[in-house]
């Protein structure tokens, strides 16, 4: 029988976009969900749903019984080190076999980037915690891009930083492929993986691509 999966994050985009291919793949599944009647949508892809918190060490002890990989992703938030760590605890003394983690490109713990320092520090801690990980970076979500939808539509504009910086936008749907991927195959323990859009792009290459789809 295949390994039980437990799913942190589900409701969300990289945690979501796992869980559906993960379910395509037909295995059993555990989406945790702090809010049961807010997994609706995840529940018509029938899946077993858990309710609890990483801010709630006890609530996830029950969210892991039976389960024997976990994929690990949060919301940003500046206790994301200790609310990610209470999860890998949670999974060492349940004997979880794998954990992927859903860290971040240049996680470092000298970043000038708070995110990517919060990243390395549970890094860190999962490497050392002896529970059997894999690490994956994507960068910047594609998805991002439709924060800018309503001043395209209005002024044909969207506003950004980085200037003529470019950077491999990458599509939550390939995040979640290559999680799915690292959970239901072997012989990825221990590694890290960096995953990216097929080119890098700045903000101007966008908006021509953007102008040459939309002939505006």
């Amino acid at each position: 029988m295949p390994d039980k999966i437990l799913v942190t994050g589900a409701t969300g985009n990289v945690g979501g976009e796992t869980l559906r291919q993960l379910a395509a793949l037909s295995l059993p599944v555990r989406a945790l969900v702090r809010n049961r009647a807010k997994a609706a949508a995840i529940e018509s892809l029938g899946v077993e749903i858990a309710e609890g918190d990483l801010e709630k060490p006890k609530t996830l002890e029950p969210a892991l019984e039976g389960v024997q990989k976990a994929l690990l992703v949060s919301a940003p938030d500046p206790r994301q080190a200790e609310l990610q760590n209470n999860l890998i605890d949670a999974a060492k003394r349940a004997g979880i076999r794998h954990i992927v983690k859903i860290s971040a490109m240049g996680a470092a713990p000298d970043s000038t980037v708070s995110f990517l320092r919060w990243h390395a520090a549970t890094e860190q801690y999962l490497a050392q915690s002896g529970v059997p990980f894999t690490i994956l970076r994507p960068n910047f979500f594609m998805q991002n891009m439709l924060t800018f939808a309503g001043s395209i539509a209005s002024e044909g504009k969207f506003y950004a930083s980085m200037k003529d910086g470019k950077a491999s936008y990458v599509d939550v749907r390939d995040i979640g492929a290559v999680a799915a991927q690292a959970l239901a195959g072997v012989g990825h323990e221990g590694k890290t993986y960096l995953v990216t859009g097929p080119e890098a792009l700045s903000f101007a290459d966008m908006a021509r691509k953007l102008s040459a789809v939309l002939r505006k």
